[in-house]
């Protein structure tokens, strides 16, 4: 008998090969048939393994040294271990220690490293550095004491070693070398940049020969453009201006420049000025002795928060924050109220955040904090066996975690502060508590049948109200809470539900209610969100099963959380994904429009029907799917940036928007869809679409009438007669306002170089949840071929993982991990005959996901 590695927390016991019938298939006729199983599992392009783990299934290579580094290719994603002697499980290293772990790249310039330590409940007590050298073996960037992610950037091109480095502790990790967003970024110019009218800055290429000196080359190009030097340097940069617009314009020969207009207001002549400006700057960088030409720009203080976190929170730059925080960082004048489990509010990115709450969860055993209705709206957790979910403390966070605090995440809604609210407890809220809460949130008593005030009404009233929470059943008592609390004003949000039927769900759907739907990191509505004619908004609600980034950890949204796992309760942070967090992500942006019309225009607070009128307008999303309103985006996606300019008031300049900020093809994807949008006011003009490479293909979607230039885009990839790798390359808007440049990444398959470290692969009966096959595979070109003999009839799941800390745990965080379709659609399959074409793909960058539905243990045996 032989221990299996396990999924969680079950560990299971079963015969060498077959859980079912330990004898195998004997030679009884009365026995049931068995079968065959095959298939191929692939490494996913760019995984390479650590040569030296402590999975005593895998033959250790050192590579803890410069001499022994092990070489590595980029883009790419590496899984390692590393521990100090005498910690960690059992195995290789855990005597002698494998204290560091070296590896030999070639990167190209602006490459970014970035070291992840998936495992909460290791990082606590690890301290793990992050070195970069150079070829002479000199340290050019370094990370010490990484808590869970660090970010390095190397500027220029060269081989490098990286160094991962144990100082205490032991731990899995992940290294992401480059990523698409490494990618050369084209400069992005537009009239609202903020830059010299008239002036440019030039520099000619190093190889020029029209002259014998830089000197008179760079006169002779001023004398030929008819441009005026103010300044040159010893590097070839020149500074000029367009004293003479007209010579200027007609010697570069710009189109339609001949005759410029004259402006008739002080405000026309400067947007008159810029436009020329840039039209002189895209002219300039087709001159075949032109290296560099751009405006002179003018900088100002740039707001990005120093939450270390904030990298991680990719839901921000999908909505255009921080660019809305330049614009408001919110203010402690707005309250959101959030109706939901209750908070956490010893945790230390919400303490300083919370108002006066209250708990509405009337029956005490629900409740779990030994009463019923009370001021104490603090979450004791809403599971009585540990693992609570602590919702309304991570909704809160999206909402509003304290901002720029050097700590944890950044909220949405930067200064804002929260009101909690509890109505949920481990078996959910009841329409009379949640009825109560939000009438009292909107400032409403809480009266007995003779009009006695029981509960006096939140004094300051919640300003808007978030509600990460609902049900199929309609109701006339939530339907008069909502529309009280719509009459004092308050703005409601809440999720449009994680159940995809187009079932209307409440009180998402009521009309005083703005229902929001929830995306993924490719800006697709989520395969769990719930759509309908209900659905005003979208917003990012995450994907665990897939890490588009990649930044080593899955696409959920990443919050503000406590665990219970241990026993007491202790603050952490963590992702989820849900309309819950779509709908939290909203309201924060709600919050930010709320601070920005106060501080525009005091007498005249946002309202229900300002709100409604800036979506209906398309004036405070991207529109995605269908053009205007549709069930899925209802108006489109929330853009945080676009919402507060409206909010003040603000005539925003022309501009375009592209959603998703980026696109990546996993092997089992072809296509993909852009969003172009016109936003701002005034004309605005498709003159360049460009990709970088043929195996890149972008169309305008049919059936786009009315868009103009805009609209859908369809993305193809040719895959044919690529070799397996990563590849990275660009799609290139331009427009007569600004150029948006998409970065693409495309997984082809087989990698040759590919490797998920040993795997090892496990039938699972679909009926028991019991383990019935294993086999031990190593990679042979990326790949790893299994044969699974004497499999009796029955419904099954195919998984594979990894085990680099020999934990016997093969699906833990950390691991290299595949299931059999994919983890986005993992489904048992039946044997009733042979079966082989069981392919399926296993990598570092699929983690975490989620088991299918009852599946709860696997494991790897013990030698």
């Amino acid at each position: 008998m032989q221990l299996m590695k396990r999924i969680g927390w079950l560990v299971f016991v079963c015969c060498p090969l077959l859980f079912w019938a330990c004898g195998g298939g004997g030679g009884d006729s009365s026995a049931p048939p068995t079968y065959t199983i095959s298939g191929t599992i692939m490494a996913a392009a760019g995984n390479q393994a650590d040569s030296d783990v402590n999975d005593t299934g895998t033959v250790p290579v050192p590579n803890n040294s410069f001499d022994s580094a092990q070489s590595v290719s980029a883009p790419g994603i590496i899984g390692g271990y590393v521990n100090e002697a005498g910690v960690g499980a059992e195995g290789n290293s855990d005597l002698g220690g494998d204290t560091d772990d070296y590896f030999r790249v070639t990167l190209t310039a602006n490459t970014t490293i970035r070291l992840a330590l998936p495992d909460e409940t290791t990082a606590h007590f690890t301290q793990v550095t992050l070195t970069v050298y150079d070829e002479a073996q000199v340290a050019v960037a370094s990370a010490g004491d990484v808590p869970q992610y660090a970010v390095l950037n190397v500027d220029s091109a060269g081989d490098y070693y990286i160094r991962v480095h144990a100082l205490i502790g032991a731990t899995s990790y992940r290294l992401m070398i480059g990523s698409v967003e490494d990618l050369p970024q084209a400069l992005s110019i537009a009239k609202s940049s903020d830059f010299v009218p008239g002036e440019v800055l030039v520099q000619l290429k190093a190889d020029n020969d029209r002259t014998a000196s830089k000197a008179a080359a760079r006169d002779d190009f001023v004398h030929r453009t008819g441009l005026k030097k103010v300044h040159a340097d010893a590097k070839g940069w020149m500074r000029l201006r367009a004293d003479d617009r007209q010579t200027v314009f007609q010697r570069l020969k710009i189109p339609g420049r001949n005759a410029l207009r004259q402006a008739t207001s002080k405000t026309e002549a400067t947007q008159l000025a810029k436009e020329e400006t840039l039209s002189l700057v895209r002219a300039l960088r087709q001159l075949p002795d032109v290296a560099h030409a751009q405006p002179n720009f003018i900088r100002r203080p740039y707001l990005t928060p120093n939450d270390p976190h904030y990298p991680l929170q990719w839901h921000l730059d999908m909505m255009h924050l921080p660019d809305a925080w330049d614009q408001t960082t919110g203010s402690n004048n707005v309250i959101v109220a959030v109706i939901d489990t209750g908070i956490l509010s010893g945790h230390p990115d919400l303490s300083a955040k919370i108002v006066s709450g209250y708990d509405f969860i009337s029956d005490p055993e629900n409740a779990r904090d030994g009463d019923g209705i009370d001021d104490d709206p603090e979450d004791p957790g809403d599971s009585f066996t540990g693992e609570s979910s602590f919702h309304g403390s991570h909704t809160a966070g999206i909402i509003a975690a304290s901002f720029d605090n050097g700590i944890g995440v950044a909220g949405v809604g930067g200064n804002t502060l929260i009101m909690p609210v509890r109505v949920l407890g481990p078996d959910g809220g009841t329409d009379a508590d949640i009825y109560n809460a939000i009438r009292w949130a909107a400032g409403y008593d809480l009266t007995d049948g003779q009009g006695n005030v029981i509960v006096p009404g939140a004094n300051p009233p919640a300003d808007i109200i978030n509600m990460s929470l609902g049900g199929p059943d309609d109701s006339d008592l939530l339907a008069q809470a909502v529309a009280d609390a719509y009459d004092a004003g308050v703005l409601l949000f809440a999720a449009s539900g994680n159940t995809p039927d187009g079932e209307p769900s409440y009180p998402a759907a009521y009309p005083e209610v703005f229902s929001v739907s929830a995306v993924d990191a490719n800006g697709k509505i989520a395969n769990y969100s719930n759509f309908g004619s209900t659905v005003f908004v979208a917003a990012p609600g995450g994907d665990l099963g897939a890490d588009v980034q990649p930044d080593g950890y899955a696409d959920g949204v990443l919050s503000t959380l406590g665990s219970d796992v241990s026993g007491p309760i202790e603050p952490i942070y963590s992702y989820m994904q849900g309309t819950s967090m779509a709908s939290a992500n909203v309201a924060g942006v709600a919050a930010l429009m709320k601070a920005a019309r106060a501080a525009a225009d005091p007498a005249n607070p946002l309202s229900y029907d300002d709100f409604y009128g800036y979506l209906a307008n398309g004036w405070i999303t991207s529109d995605l799917g269908a053009v205007g309103d549709d069930d899925f985006y209802g108006y489109g996606l929330i853009d945080a940036y676009q919402a507060v300019l409206a909010a003040e008031g603000g005539d925003p300049p022309a501009a375009l928007a592209i959603t998703p900020l980026s696109l990546r093809f996993d092997a089992n994807t072809a296509s993909a869809t852009l969003y172009a949008r016109h936003v701002g006011s005034g004309p605005l003009s498709l003159s360049a679409l460009t990709v970088g490479t043929d195996w890149l293909t972008v169309a305008q979607s049919p059936n786009q009438e009315g868009v103009g230039d805009f609209g859908q885009y369809t993305v193809t990839v040719n895959r044919t007669d690529q070799a397996g790798g990563i590849y990275t390359d660009y799609i290139e808007f331009v427009t007569s306002a600004n150029t948006v440049r998409i970065p693409v990444t495309m997984e082809v398959l087989p990698d040759r170089n590919a490797s998920a470290a040993t795997q090892y692969v496990q039938l699972i009966d679909a009926d028991t949840d019991e383990p019935v096959a294993q086999q031990v595979l190593s990679p042979s070109n990326g790949r790893y071929q299994f044969r699974m003999e004497q499999i009796p009839p029955g419904n099954y799941y195919l998984i594979s993982g990894s085990d680099l800390n020999n934990d016997f745990s093969i699906l833990d965080q950390g691991e290299a991990v595949g299931g059999y379709r994919t983890l986005d659609d993992w489904v048992a399959f039946t044997v009733d005959r042979n079966r082989s074409g069981l392919n399926f793909v296993t990598g570092f960058n699929q983690w975490p996901f989620f088991l299918p539905s009852g599946l709860s243990a696997a494991g790897k045996r013990r030698p």
